[in-house]
């Protein structure tokens, strides 16, 4: 049984040419190419196929209405002609409402139009393919600074990987991107309108006001609704993530693998008491009386209690003392509450169990070295914190595919590293967050555990451990 009729059993034997669907095509536009393979229009088909529904799916994921540019059976869409003529289909991704570059050309994606310069549905660009000035006619080019690139590839990291897209990164890069939407259009708080751009542009603009690194995870949402600039902002994005639940309510998508409750009440916390959470412990942060109070009623061992003590004193006194230093972990407006801060605090030896790192730790001081895993410092005290870890563990993952017993290496064995050049360990977690290694995951393994390499990695390493040795040498 052929692609189309799993997809639709009523269409039968009545098509001729029967088309297998690509990986990364839309149903709207696979319908248009089977019509137009077998030379019958649109509506003929049509009493063949089911109702298109306000709820659509991409990539076997159903996205909300409000994430598509155009609703139901919308036979028009923005699309690259290079890619139709090259690849001669239809991508789904075109049809996501903020993804307007072509990731192949980086053109700007802008519906096809016909001699008379009217939109041309699928069914007209399929039969104009093989004209020379429809291609010409409908060429767009887009000049894109390389920061506005690196925005467009944050939001959308999985867009030209030839693999299965997981509901939750589909989810979070759709609900990333029109979040920073709404917030990089918000008005400032002294009431002049910012100058509309080109959404990458705004987006990067506003970024980089605020110092962010735009990541498409839960953790990358996480970091980034603890950092909005101000009370304009933060009401802006409980609105937009309101609007989300009453959707869901209506028709539930593939938005429900994300916290939005969480990050609701977050937002909430943040709106009650202002930028400055942690305010009601600032006046008796030098007698350190209510502080170890607070923290005593978090429940966490002595040890860590009197860590987390120290720790969050030295910052909080800092930042009373002077305005915090650009960059600094503990800035007042990014810190939700002590139960928040503490949470996301780990010590050395919590690291190693988190991360199955073992007693490697020339791994660890790698990791650092390759600015995956950062380590704080407030005075004598060195920590990490949860949410980089888990970032770091996302971007190792990205491109890693789904593990099935393959004979292969965790990441946190040590006789992986064992005689391996420092320079050597730093470019394979480089590569492998670039994806130009072959990674597998296990989910059920935590930390690094659960990533593994193919065992040719060791050799690999070897010879280039030997290459280093050599250049050195010489």
């Amino acid at each position: 049984m052929d692609d189309l009729q799993k997809m639709h059993p009523a269409s039968g034997t009545a098509l001729l040419v029967r088309p297998a669907r690509k990986w990364d095509e839309c149903v709207i536009g696979f319908h248009g190419r089977v019509a137009a393979q077998n030379g019958i229009r649109r509506r003929e088909l049509e009493p063949l196929l089911p109702r298109q529904k306000v709820c659509t799916h991409a990539f076997g994921h159903p996205l909300p209405a409000w994430a598509w540019k155009y609703r139901g059976k919308e036979y028009f869409t923005s699309a690259c002609i290079h890619c139709i003529w090259e690849n001669r289909y239809i991508k789904q991704a075109w049809r996501i409402k903020l993804v307007e570059v072509c990731h192949v050309h980086h053109t700007l994606l802008s519906p096809a139009r016909g001699v008379d310069n009217k939109r041309c549905s699928f069914d007209a660009i399929y039969s104009s393919l093989d004209d020379p000035t429809f291609r010409s006619d409908n060429t767009c080019h887009a000049n894109y600074r390389d920061e506005e690139w690196r925005v467009f590839q944050s939001i959308w990291p999985w867009i030209n990987e030839q693999r299965e897209v997981g509901s939750q990164e589909l989810a979070a890069s759709t609900l990333i991107a029109t979040l920073l939407q709404r917030l990089a259009y918000a008005r400032a708080e002294d009431g002049d309108a910012i100058q509309r751009q080109p959404f990458l542009a705004q987006v990067d603009r506003w970024a980089k006001s605020i110092d962010l690194d735009i990541c498409a995870s839960r953790y990358g949402i996480d970091e980034l609704l603890v950092r909005l600039p101000s009370s304009l902002h933060r009401a802006a994005a409980y609105r937009f993530l309101n609007e989300v639940v009453d959707a869901e309510r209506i028709q539930r998508s593939v938005m429900r693998e994300l916290p939005l409750q969480r990050w609701l009440s977050l937002l909430q916390s943040l709106l009650a008491t202002g930028s400055d959470a942690l305010a009601p412990y600032r006046h008796s942060a030098y007698g350190g009386a209510s502080l170890r109070q607070r923290i005593e009623e978090l429940y966490v061992p002595a040890e860590k209690g009197q860590f987390l003590l120290e720790i969050i004193e030295r910052a909080v006194t800092q930042a009373v003392r002077e305005r915090p230093i650009h960059g600094r972990i503990f800035k007042l407006h990014r810190a939700v509450s002590l139960e928040a801060v503490a949470a996301d605090i780990c010590m050395p030896h919590e690291v190693i169990r988190y991360l199955q790192l073992g007693h490697c730790q020339q791994l660890l001081m790698a990791l650092r070295r390759c600015e995956l895993l950062r380590a704080w410092q407030a005075g004598p005290h060195q920590f990490y914190l949860c949410s980089q870890m888990e970032g770091m563990l996302e971007k190792l993952t990205r491109h890693a595919h789904p593990f099935e017993g393959q004979t292969a290496l965790s990441l946190n064995e040590p006789a992986l590293y064992q005689g391996i050049h420092d320079q050597a360990i730093e470019e394979l977690f480089s590569s492998i967050s670039m994806g130009k290694v072959l990674v597998w995951h296990d989910p059920k393994c935590p930390g690094l555990e659960g990533i593994k390499v193919p065992r040719s990695i060791r050799t690999e390493l070897a010879a280039r451990t030997r290459q280093l040795d050599t250049e050195k040498s010489s």
